[in-house]
Protein backbone atom coordinates (compact mmCIF):
# COMPACT_ATOMS: atom_id res chain seq x y z
CA UNK A 1 0.00 0.00 0.00
CA UNK A 2 1.36 3.37 -0.96
CA UNK A 3 2.05 6.11 1.52
CA UNK A 4 -0.63 8.30 -0.05
CA UNK A 5 -3.26 5.56 0.44
CA UNK A 6 -2.39 5.27 4.13
CA UNK A 7 -2.69 9.03 4.51
CA UNK A 8 -6.14 9.07 2.85
CA UNK A 9 -7.37 6.28 5.08
CA UNK A 10 -6.12 8.09 8.18
CA UNK A 11 -7.92 11.26 7.10
CA UNK A 12 -11.12 9.32 6.55
CA UNK A 13 -10.74 7.76 10.01
CA UNK A 14 -10.31 11.28 11.47
CA UNK A 15 -13.60 12.58 10.00
CA UNK A 16 -16.74 12.11 12.18
CA UNK A 17 -19.37 9.84 10.71
CA UNK A 18 -22.81 11.15 9.67
CA UNK A 19 -24.41 9.67 12.79
CA UNK A 20 -21.77 11.28 14.97
CA UNK A 21 -22.33 14.65 13.31
CA UNK A 22 -26.07 14.36 13.96
CA UNK A 23 -25.35 13.58 17.61
CA UNK A 24 -23.02 16.59 17.85
CA UNK A 25 -25.64 18.93 16.41
CA UNK A 26 -28.42 17.41 18.52
CA UNK A 27 -26.41 17.79 21.72
CA UNK A 28 -25.48 21.36 20.88
CA UNK A 29 -29.11 22.21 20.02
CA UNK A 30 -30.38 20.66 23.26
CA UNK A 31 -27.89 22.73 25.25
CA UNK A 32 -28.97 25.95 23.51
CA UNK A 33 -32.67 25.16 23.99
CA UNK A 34 -32.04 24.32 27.64
CA UNK A 35 -30.30 27.64 28.21
CA UNK A 36 -33.15 29.57 26.54
CA UNK A 37 -35.85 27.70 28.49
CA UNK A 38 -34.00 28.22 31.76
CA UNK A 39 -33.67 31.95 31.04
CA UNK A 40 -37.38 32.24 30.26
CA UNK A 41 -38.35 30.32 33.41
CA UNK A 42 -36.11 32.51 35.55
CA UNK A 43 -37.57 35.65 33.99
CA UNK A 44 -41.17 34.49 34.51
CA UNK A 45 -40.43 33.44 38.07
CA UNK A 46 -38.91 36.83 38.69
CA UNK A 47 -41.93 38.66 37.28
CA UNK A 48 -44.47 36.45 39.03
CA UNK A 49 -42.47 36.68 42.20
CA UNK A 50 -42.62 40.46 42.05
CA UNK A 51 -46.39 40.38 41.52
CA UNK A 52 -47.13 37.77 44.15
CA UNK A 53 -44.59 38.63 46.83
CA UNK A 54 -44.78 42.41 46.69
CA UNK A 55 -46.89 43.78 49.56
CA UNK A 56 -50.14 45.53 48.69
CA UNK A 57 -49.49 49.13 47.76
CA UNK A 58 -50.92 52.01 49.71
CA UNK A 59 -52.52 54.34 47.16
CA UNK A 60 -50.94 57.78 47.16
CA UNK A 61 -51.95 61.15 45.77
CA UNK A 62 -50.04 62.59 42.81
CA UNK A 63 -51.81 65.93 42.37
CA UNK A 64 -52.51 68.86 44.68
CA UNK A 65 -55.91 68.73 46.36
CA UNK A 66 -56.20 64.94 46.14
CA UNK A 67 -56.76 62.91 49.30
CA UNK A 68 -57.41 59.18 49.65
CA UNK A 69 -59.36 57.27 52.30
CA UNK A 70 -60.13 53.52 52.37
CA UNK A 71 -63.84 52.94 51.81
CA UNK A 72 -63.96 49.13 51.90
CA UNK A 73 -61.40 46.43 52.67
CA UNK A 74 -61.71 42.69 51.99
CA UNK A 75 -59.33 40.24 53.62
CA UNK A 76 -60.23 36.96 51.91
CA UNK A 77 -57.60 35.83 49.38
CA UNK A 78 -60.24 34.53 46.94
CA UNK A 79 -62.87 37.29 47.14
CA UNK A 80 -62.10 39.99 44.61
CA UNK A 81 -64.14 43.20 44.48
CA UNK A 82 -64.84 44.00 40.85
CA UNK A 83 -67.67 46.44 40.09
CA UNK A 84 -69.17 49.38 41.94
CA UNK A 85 -72.40 51.31 41.32
CA UNK A 86 -74.41 53.99 43.10
CA UNK A 87 -78.16 54.49 43.12
CA UNK A 88 -80.86 55.87 45.40
CA UNK A 89 -78.25 56.95 47.92
CA UNK A 90 -76.64 53.51 48.25
CA UNK A 91 -73.45 51.89 47.00
CA UNK A 92 -73.34 48.41 45.46
CA UNK A 93 -70.22 46.25 45.10
CA UNK A 94 -69.85 42.99 43.21
CA UNK A 95 -67.63 40.30 44.73
CA UNK A 96 -66.26 38.21 41.88
CA UNK A 97 -64.92 35.41 44.07
CA UNK A 98 -67.59 35.89 46.73
CA UNK A 99 -70.51 35.00 44.42
CA UNK A 100 -72.58 37.94 45.60
CA UNK A 101 -73.57 41.57 45.17
CA UNK A 102 -73.74 43.59 48.37
CA UNK A 103 -74.86 47.02 49.46
CA UNK A 104 -72.26 49.12 51.23
CA UNK A 105 -73.22 51.67 53.85
CA UNK A 106 -71.36 54.94 54.31
CA UNK A 107 -69.30 53.43 57.16
CA UNK A 108 -68.18 50.45 55.04
CA UNK A 109 -70.56 47.79 56.41
CA UNK A 110 -71.96 45.36 53.81
CA UNK A 111 -75.47 43.95 53.40
CA UNK A 112 -76.40 41.03 51.16
CA UNK A 113 -78.32 41.86 47.95
CA UNK A 114 -78.21 38.80 45.68
CA UNK A 115 -76.38 35.50 45.24
CA UNK A 116 -74.85 35.01 41.77
CA UNK A 117 -72.09 32.91 40.22
CA UNK A 118 -69.27 35.42 39.68
CA UNK A 119 -70.60 39.00 39.38
CA UNK A 120 -68.41 41.66 37.77
CA UNK A 121 -69.32 45.00 36.12
CA UNK A 122 -72.33 46.87 37.55
CA UNK A 123 -74.67 49.66 36.41
CA UNK A 124 -77.68 51.20 38.17
CA UNK A 125 -80.66 52.55 36.25
CA UNK A 126 -84.38 52.98 36.95
CA UNK A 127 -84.30 51.39 40.43
CA UNK A 128 -82.69 48.30 38.91
CA UNK A 129 -79.15 47.06 39.35
CA UNK A 130 -77.60 45.46 36.26
CA UNK A 131 -74.68 43.06 36.48
CA UNK A 132 -72.45 41.01 34.22
CA UNK A 133 -72.50 37.60 35.90
CA UNK A 134 -69.89 35.01 34.87
CA UNK A 135 -70.21 31.26 35.10
CA UNK A 136 -66.97 30.81 37.05
CA UNK A 137 -64.04 32.64 38.60
CA UNK A 138 -61.16 32.67 36.15
CA UNK A 139 -59.75 33.96 32.89
CA UNK A 140 -61.91 31.76 30.65
CA UNK A 141 -65.27 32.48 32.24
CA UNK A 142 -68.35 33.43 30.22
CA UNK A 143 -70.62 36.29 31.28
CA UNK A 144 -74.29 37.14 30.84
CA UNK A 145 -76.21 40.35 31.47
CA UNK A 146 -78.67 40.13 34.38
CA UNK A 147 -80.98 42.52 36.24
CA UNK A 148 -81.40 42.50 40.03
CA UNK A 149 -84.70 43.80 41.39
CA UNK A 150 -85.13 45.59 44.71
CA UNK A 151 -86.15 42.30 46.40
CA UNK A 152 -82.93 40.57 45.30
CA UNK A 153 -84.45 38.42 42.55
CA UNK A 154 -82.67 38.49 39.22
CA UNK A 155 -83.45 37.75 35.58
CA UNK A 156 -81.69 37.62 32.24
CA UNK A 157 -82.05 40.98 30.49
CA UNK A 158 -81.85 39.85 26.87
CA UNK A 159 -81.93 36.68 24.80
CA UNK A 160 -79.55 38.25 22.28
CA UNK A 161 -76.15 36.57 21.81
CA UNK A 162 -74.67 40.04 22.42
CA UNK A 163 -75.74 39.80 26.08
CA UNK A 164 -74.33 36.30 26.61
CA UNK A 165 -70.94 34.63 26.28
CA UNK A 166 -69.09 37.79 27.26
CA UNK A 167 -65.37 37.55 28.03
CA UNK A 168 -63.83 38.84 31.23
CA UNK A 169 -63.32 42.63 31.52
CA UNK A 170 -66.39 43.48 29.42
CA UNK A 171 -67.74 46.92 30.36
CA UNK A 172 -71.26 48.02 31.29
CA UNK A 173 -73.03 51.37 31.63
CA UNK A 174 -76.53 52.86 31.30
CA UNK A 175 -77.85 56.15 29.90
CA UNK A 176 -80.65 58.36 31.24
CA UNK A 177 -83.24 56.62 29.04
CA UNK A 178 -82.47 53.28 30.67
CA UNK A 179 -80.62 51.83 27.69
CA UNK A 180 -77.63 49.64 28.53
CA UNK A 181 -74.29 49.50 26.75
CA UNK A 182 -72.00 46.46 26.67
CA UNK A 183 -68.41 46.41 25.45
CA UNK A 184 -66.86 43.25 24.02
CA UNK A 185 -63.09 43.12 24.68
CA UNK A 186 -62.31 40.43 22.11
CA UNK A 187 -63.87 41.88 18.96
CA UNK A 188 -63.95 45.63 19.65
CA UNK A 189 -67.74 45.98 19.48
CA UNK A 190 -70.13 48.03 21.59
CA UNK A 191 -73.77 46.91 21.88
CA UNK A 192 -76.85 48.81 23.03
CA UNK A 193 -79.59 46.93 24.90
CA UNK A 194 -83.05 48.52 24.97
CA UNK A 195 -85.31 48.15 28.04
CA UNK A 196 -87.26 45.58 25.99
CA UNK A 197 -84.10 43.45 25.72
CA UNK A 198 -83.55 44.13 22.00
CA UNK A 199 -79.84 44.40 21.19
CA UNK A 200 -78.28 46.44 18.38
CA UNK A 201 -74.68 46.91 17.36
CA UNK A 202 -73.95 50.48 18.44
CA UNK A 203 -70.32 50.95 17.34
CA UNK A 204 -67.21 49.06 16.26
CA UNK A 205 -63.80 50.41 17.26
CA UNK A 206 -61.16 50.83 14.55
CA UNK A 207 -57.87 49.01 14.37
CA UNK A 208 -54.89 51.32 14.89
CA UNK A 209 -51.86 50.20 12.90
CA UNK A 210 -51.18 46.63 13.97
CA UNK A 211 -53.04 47.06 17.27
CA UNK A 212 -56.48 45.48 17.47
CA UNK A 213 -59.15 47.15 19.63
CA UNK A 214 -60.12 45.72 23.01
CA UNK A 215 -63.02 47.64 24.50
CA UNK A 216 -63.18 47.51 28.29
CA UNK A 217 -64.44 50.37 30.49
CA UNK A 218 -67.54 52.43 29.70
CA UNK A 219 -69.08 55.55 31.22
CA UNK A 220 -72.12 57.68 30.48
CA UNK A 221 -71.69 61.46 30.28
CA UNK A 222 -75.08 62.90 31.18
CA UNK A 223 -73.92 66.42 30.31
CA UNK A 224 -73.97 65.78 26.56
CA UNK A 225 -75.70 62.37 26.47
CA UNK A 226 -72.59 60.59 25.21
CA UNK A 227 -70.86 57.28 25.89
CA UNK A 228 -67.18 57.28 26.84
CA UNK A 229 -65.28 54.16 25.78
CA UNK A 230 -61.88 52.79 26.88
CA UNK A 231 -59.91 50.79 24.31
CA UNK A 232 -57.06 49.04 26.09
CA UNK A 233 -55.96 47.35 22.86
CA UNK A 234 -54.97 50.61 21.14
CA UNK A 235 -54.54 52.86 24.19
CA UNK A 236 -57.47 55.04 23.13
CA UNK A 237 -60.36 56.91 24.77
CA UNK A 238 -63.39 57.72 22.60
CA UNK A 239 -66.54 59.80 23.02
CA UNK A 240 -69.59 58.50 21.12
CA UNK A 241 -72.49 60.81 20.35
CA UNK A 242 -75.73 59.69 18.71
CA UNK A 243 -76.73 61.93 15.81
CA UNK A 244 -79.49 61.90 13.21
CA UNK A 245 -77.15 60.15 10.79
CA UNK A 246 -75.75 57.57 13.21
CA UNK A 247 -73.00 57.43 15.84
CA UNK A 248 -70.26 60.04 15.74
CA UNK A 249 -66.96 59.04 17.38
CA UNK A 250 -64.46 61.52 18.75
CA UNK A 251 -60.95 60.48 19.76
CA UNK A 252 -60.24 62.06 23.14
CA UNK A 253 -56.85 60.51 23.83
CA UNK A 254 -54.44 57.91 22.48
CA UNK A 255 -51.04 56.70 23.62
CA UNK A 256 -49.18 53.54 22.66
CA UNK A 257 -48.93 51.20 25.65
CA UNK A 258 -51.66 53.01 27.59
CA UNK A 259 -53.99 50.47 29.23
CA UNK A 260 -57.29 52.10 30.30
CA UNK A 261 -59.64 49.73 32.14
CA UNK A 262 -62.36 51.73 33.91
CA UNK A 263 -64.01 55.11 33.32
CA UNK A 264 -66.19 57.67 35.06
CA UNK A 265 -67.28 61.26 34.43
CA UNK A 266 -66.99 63.92 37.13
CA UNK A 267 -69.49 66.75 37.81
CA UNK A 268 -67.57 69.03 35.41
CA UNK A 269 -67.88 66.52 32.55
CA UNK A 270 -64.21 65.56 32.81
CA UNK A 271 -63.30 61.93 32.17
CA UNK A 272 -61.65 59.88 34.92
CA UNK A 273 -59.57 56.91 33.78
CA UNK A 274 -58.29 54.01 35.86
CA UNK A 275 -55.39 52.51 33.89
CA UNK A 276 -53.08 49.58 34.50
CA UNK A 277 -49.29 49.67 34.52
CA UNK A 278 -48.37 46.10 35.40
CA UNK A 279 -49.57 45.60 38.97
CA UNK A 280 -49.73 49.35 39.65
CA UNK A 281 -52.95 51.16 38.71
CA UNK A 282 -53.16 54.92 38.20
CA UNK A 283 -56.17 57.23 38.32
CA UNK A 284 -56.07 59.98 35.67
CA UNK A 285 -58.28 62.91 34.77
CA UNK A 286 -58.66 63.99 31.16
CA UNK A 287 -59.85 67.46 30.26
CA UNK A 288 -59.42 69.90 27.41
CA UNK A 289 -57.42 72.42 29.41
CA UNK A 290 -54.72 70.19 30.95
CA UNK A 291 -54.80 66.96 28.95
CA UNK A 292 -54.10 63.76 30.88
CA UNK A 293 -53.28 64.44 34.55
CA UNK A 294 -52.27 61.70 37.02
CA UNK A 295 -54.28 62.12 40.24
CA UNK A 296 -53.29 59.05 42.28
CA UNK A 297 -51.49 55.72 41.94
CA UNK A 298 -50.94 52.46 43.80
CA UNK A 299 -54.25 50.79 42.96
CA UNK A 300 -54.13 47.04 42.28
CA UNK A 301 -55.49 46.43 38.78
CA UNK A 302 -58.56 48.69 39.11
CA UNK A 303 -61.64 47.35 37.32
CA UNK A 304 -64.25 49.96 38.22
CA UNK A 305 -64.50 53.63 39.15
CA UNK A 306 -67.52 55.85 39.82
CA UNK A 307 -67.90 59.47 40.91
CA UNK A 308 -70.37 60.54 43.59
CA UNK A 309 -70.41 64.32 44.06
CA UNK A 310 -66.69 65.15 44.05
CA UNK A 311 -65.33 61.80 45.22
CA UNK A 312 -64.11 58.96 42.99
CA UNK A 313 -64.47 55.39 44.27
CA UNK A 314 -61.80 53.12 42.80
CA UNK A 315 -62.07 49.32 43.00
CA UNK A 316 -58.73 47.52 43.26
CA UNK A 317 -59.58 44.03 42.07
CA UNK A 318 -56.23 42.27 42.35
CA UNK A 319 -57.04 40.91 38.89
CA UNK A 320 -53.77 39.01 38.49
CA UNK A 321 -55.02 36.71 41.23
CA UNK A 322 -58.54 36.83 39.85
CA UNK A 323 -57.50 35.37 36.50
CA UNK A 324 -55.34 32.69 38.12
CA UNK A 325 -51.68 31.76 38.05
CA UNK A 326 -50.54 34.51 40.43
CA UNK A 327 -51.01 34.65 44.16
CA UNK A 328 -52.65 37.95 45.05
CA UNK A 329 -52.56 38.79 48.71
CA UNK A 330 -55.35 40.64 50.51
CA UNK A 331 -56.56 43.11 51.51
CA UNK A 332 -58.42 44.10 48.34
CA UNK A 333 -59.77 47.61 48.66
CA UNK A 334 -62.18 50.17 47.42
CA UNK A 335 -60.71 53.64 47.97
CA UNK A 336 -62.47 57.00 48.13
CA UNK A 337 -60.43 59.61 46.29
CA UNK A 338 -61.33 63.22 46.99
CA UNK A 339 -60.93 65.03 43.68
CA UNK A 340 -59.38 68.45 43.20
CA UNK A 341 -61.37 71.31 41.70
Amino acid sequence: MSASSKTDQAAERGKPSAIRRVLYFGTFGAIVIGIVVAAVVLLLNDLLGRWSSSPPREPKALAPGVSIMPFLSLNDSRIFPYGIAYGNGEFYVSLFGGNAVRKVTADGAMRFVAQLDAPAALAFSGNTLYVLDYNQVGAYSSGALKAIAADGTFRNVSDSPAARGLPLFAGLTADKQGKLYLSHPENGTLWRIAPSGAATLFWTAPQVGNARPSLTGLAYDRWDDSIIVADSGTGSIYKLITTASGVESQLLYRQQGFDPRALAVDPASRVLIAAWRGDNGTLYRLDAANGLVALAEGFRQPTSVIVVENTAYVVSSGAFGLIGGVEAKPPFRVDAVQLPN
